[in-house]
């Protein structure tokens, strides 16, 4: 099975950082967790703009979205 661009992201930062990709996992979801409970408007509207149908996205999915919005800049 191919990895998604997301899961090939997640095992080059585990392996650069030498910790387990279930790890990298783990602190991506509670960044996520974090910022979707952030009352800020602003933060929320960002959230929400990443939000596939109101479903939370997983680690792989954030890192996506964010790399397709650095490529806009």
């Amino acid at each position: 099975m191919k990895k998604s661009t997301g899961a090939k992201a997640i095992t080059k930062l585990a392996a650069e950082k030498g910790i387990s990709e279930e790890e990298v996992r783990h602190e991506i979801q509670v960044a996520i967790d974090t910022g979707m409970v952030n009352q800020d408007p602003k933060v929320q509207a960002y959230w929400n703009n990443m939000l596939k149908k109101g479903v939370k996205p997983t680690p792989e999915d954030v890192i996506v979205y964010l790399a397709k919005q650095v490529k806009k800049m």
